[in-house]
């Protein structure tokens, strides 16, 4: 069904602050658009192996499931993809912060429906849109590390392991994660300097990738194993590395994916 418009959502919110009680035809939106948003969050978020491409869903072999943060879904929820949710910071940020208190504790019950399937139980994040580029560090402090930080901390008391794909550049927000307990979750950066990663987190916790994408499209054979041994000598020194992609493989060159596979299992052991 068709989202509800702003301005009769905020008629809603403001007959609910006042205590007033909804004219029945505004009750009836309200608790499909409630029941459609329960859906969304409960059962039909996509699976990591629910992949897109092409048009076309394929499903391959990858045990982990997906959570989304609070913001993430009020986005969703409320605006959609190309909305102007986050004009809501500024405009009526006391509304935003209490819509992301709502949404919080239907996101922790999701996690402890979560089955556990093996010895990772991995679970896949992609925090978007929380990136330098998106928002300040002063808004990503107040509307979107509290609802990320409680959605990983349940995941790891969970027994589960949070899997991040840190997508845009979180290089300034780094020194959050050491809020979280060490050794609990894998960081996979994607435009984040994977050397100031390791520099901030040290044996903190876990980092995957680092190869460009630019040099497994146009780059030589030659750099691509000299930049493996670089960030294996480097970022992975002292253990805690995956070694990995930053971006998808579409464009890349298949002599510098062999060349990479190659490189790491040549210098990728403990010496």
């Amino acid at each position: 069904m068709p989202k509800l418009p702003e301005s009769e959502i905020e008629k809603i919110i403001s007959l609910l602050q006042e205590g007033k009680s909804l004219p029945e035809d505004y009750r009836e939106d309200l608790i499909q658009q409630l029941e459609q948003l329960k859906r969304s969050l409960l059962f039909d978020t996509k699976k990591e192996y629910e992949l897109i491409y092409a048009d076309k869903e394929r499903e391959v072999d990858i045990l982990a499931d997906t959570m989304a943060v609070p913001l993430q879904k009020v986005k969703t929820f409320r605006n959609g993809a190309n909305g102007d949710e986050w004009t809501k910071m500024y405009r009526q940020p006391d509304k935003l912060l209490a819509a992301m208190d709502t949404i919080l504790p239907i996101l922790m019950r999701r996690i402890g429906a979560i089955p556990k399937t093996g010895e990772n139980n991995l679970v896949f994040l992609g925090p978007h849109r929380g990136a330098e580029g998106f928002m300040s560090l002063q808004q990503f402090d107040k509307f979107y590390w509290p609802g990320l930080k409680a959605v990983l901390l349940g995941l790891i008391e969970g027994g589960l392991t949070p899997c991040i794909l840190w997508e845009g550049d979180y290089t300034s927000r780094l020194n959050y994660l050491l809020e979280l307990p060490p050794g609990k979750i894998i960081n996979r950066f994607n435009r984040t300097n994977i050397y100031k990663a390791r520099e901030v987190l040290g044996k903190h916790h876990c980092i995957a990738g680092g190869m460009l994408p630019s040099l497994l499209q146009i780059g030589g054979v030659q750099k691509v194993k000299d930049e493996c041994k670089r960030l294996i000598e480097t970022v992975g020194r002292d253990g805690g590395y995956i070694m990995g992609h930053s971006t998808p493989l579409d464009e890349a060159r298949i002599e510098n994916v062999r060349a990479m596979i190659a490189a790491t299992r040549e210098y990728g052991v403990y010496r």
